[in-house]
């Protein structure tokens, strides 16, 4: 197969190449810089549907690595993104500035049981619980919010004591 190339085969296998190669082994497709299988991989995907880019070895569904930090463990097996980079690393949510960028945990029966959600407009987190009560933050302030209790903080985790210093 050539640089540039798509072909799609009699038994319904798709192939292609982008200036360098794909090439598959075994159940594996792997993609290489370079104009032979012998240039360096840059990104793999497995028979059980798991993404590497940069790494060889996929533990993570998705795993993209800038530059390995050397760790001695492996992913748990529910980890479905491993993003790694010897130094500092990040994770962008970007949304408009209107919106909010949310982190949402569930379960089988709930998308949202606990969320972490920024609001561009506002600039400020709110930290949901359990669906019902929350936590904001903003410049530097901490606001838990009354329930339907009418008590400070959610059931099972009440503040006992709250005071306010330099007189706020």
């Amino acid at each position: 197969m050539t640089a540039d190339q798509v072909v799609w085969s009699e038994q319904g296998r798709l192939h292609l190449s982008y200036k360098g190669t794909v090439a598959v082994a075994g159940d594996t497709i792997r993609f290489h810089t370079g104009s032979s299988s012998t240039g360096s991989e840059v990104m793999r995907i497995d028979s059980s549907g798991k993404v590497g880019i940069n790494t060889t070895s996929l533990e993570a569904r998705c795993e993209i690595i800038e530059t390995s930090t050397g760790r001695s463990w492996t992913a748990a097996s529910h980890t479905e993104l491993l993003v790694e980079r010897n130094g500092n690393v990040a994770i962008s949510l970007i949304g408009e500035s209107t919106s909010n960028c949310q982190i949402n945990f569930g379960d089988g029966d709930d998308e949202n049981q606990g969320i972490i959600d920024y609001d561009n407009n506002a600039t400020d987190f709110t930290f949901f619980l359990g669906g019902t009560g929350h936590y904001e933050m903003d410049t530097g302030a901490f606001h838990p919010t009354f329930d339907d209790a009418d008590d400070l903080g959610r059931s099972g985790n009440r503040f006992d004591d709250v005071r306010a210093t330099n007189g706020s």
